[in-house]
């Protein structure tokens, strides 16, 4: 027997019910007009448009998915750089409280105040600012999902646009009559 290709043909059943839909058979308008009579509420068709290119979902995720590890390591990493900070800081203050005596041991334990302050104030702007990145980023990410979500209404168009006719409700129930039972 030869090689048969396993499923993978859900396009072609996707171009057969467009085809299907847009023919319009006379007994589509027919089922219409006694839905119409009876007061049957129609369901109008949709299908989702084609585009090019498959949707980057996957994508999205694993990339969010690298911002929060990354957002972690700097995390992880800042701290072991406030802790190599402390310390030396702890030296650096040892030494001012030793200058005690001196012609210039008031302008030198200034000069180490000085100085220790400083260093803390550039790693402080360091981490916030690398940190603002790394969660601005994560912040576009989010945004993005937001619109995504927002724009997934516009992906899909209406087979019947210029008739008013749609699946009655007894239809509805006869197609999917074997997923309720």
């Amino acid at each position: 027997m030869g090689k048969r290709r396993v499923g993978g043909n859900s396009r072609v059943l996707r171009k057969k019910k467009v085809r299907g839909a847009k023919k319009g058979s006379c007994l589509d308008s027919v089922a219409a007009v006694i839905a119409a009579a009876r007061g049957v509420k129609t369901v109008p068709l949709r299908i989702k448009k084609m585009t090019g290119h498959k949707r980057s979902g996957k994508r999205d995720q694993d990339v969010f998915a690298a911002l929060r590890t990354e957002r972690s390591k700097l995390l992880k990493r800042q701290a072991a750089e406030r802790m190599v900070l402390k310390e030396h800081t702890r030296e650096l203050e040892a030494r001012r409280q030793r200058i005690r005596k001196g012609e210039d041991a008031k302008m030198e334990r200034r000069e180490l105040g000085k100085y220790i302050r400083q260093l803390q104030k550039e790693q402080e702007e360091k981490h916030r600012k690398e940190l603002g990145a790394i969660e601005e980023a994560i912040l576009l990410r989010t945004g993005k999902k937001a619109i995504n979500k927002i724009c997934q209404h516009e992906e899909w168009e209406d087979i019947d646009d210029d008739d008013e006719e749609g699946v009655g409700e007894h239809e509805l129930h006869e197609m999917f009559a074997h997923l309720t039972t």
